[in-house]
């Protein structure tokens, strides 16, 4: 199987069934997928799904992409106000490696969250 095929057949499986998805771990292998050269930018729906779950993964993948995951990085302030605690703690660690000097620009400019994020990194200061 191509990476590609199995990244549609996970991404598929999430968005059928979250919960099961999140229970039995396969989030893991979704971030293998990444690893292998899947656009960082294949995040941006789960990122933005309103299921938190699904969130969930995708702050996973997220975080453990580290800087790899800079190009979404307006997409994962918006976890920091999700309703599951997972999906924020990984949005916090996407912030804290990512949302550096220009990308922290688009925080300030066009993400509804800018001030939750204000409050979560009130103890370092921005160069703006």
């Amino acid at each position: 199987m191509s990476s590609d095929d199995e990244a549609n057949d996970l991404l598929h499986e999430l968005s059928v069934n979250p919960r099961k998805f999140d229970e039995q771990g396969r989030g893991y292998q979704l971030l293998q997928v990444f690893f292998r050269g899947l656009p960082v930018e294949t995040l941006r729906p789960l990122l933005q799904d309103p299921d938190p779950l699904v969130q969930r993964t995708g702050g996973f993948v997220a975080s453990e992409l580290g800087r790899n995951a800079a190009a979404v990085v307006c997409d994962v302030v918006a976890l920091l106000t999700s309703s599951d605690i997972h999906a924020q703690n990984s949005a916090m660690e996407v912030l804290t490696v990512c949302g550096v000097g220009e990308r922290l620009g688009c925080l300030r400019t066009s993400c509804a969250s800018w001030k939750v994020t204000t409050v979560a990194f009130g103890c370092r200061r921005w160069t703006w």
